[in-house]
């Protein structure tokens, strides 16, 4: 009884780890597309802000 106990609790820890690992894997995902969003909106701002000049000199 206590060894049945005692593996359960094994796969339950296993199971959390991986749960967490997947956890970890998708919020380091989200961060790296927020990052080349951020990267792509910084580089519209500097194309826009190069045509506007562009058309003030005109």
């Amino acid at each position: 009884m206590l060894t049945a106990a005692v593996i359960i609790g094994v796969f339950v820890l296993i199971g959390q780890s991986v749960l967490l690992l997947i956890l970890l894997k998708t919020v380091k995902q989200h961060f790296r597309e927020q990052k080349i969003l951020q990267e792509q909106m910084v580089y519209q701002l500097v194309h826009l802000r190069e045509e506007w000049k562009d058309k003030q000199q005109i």
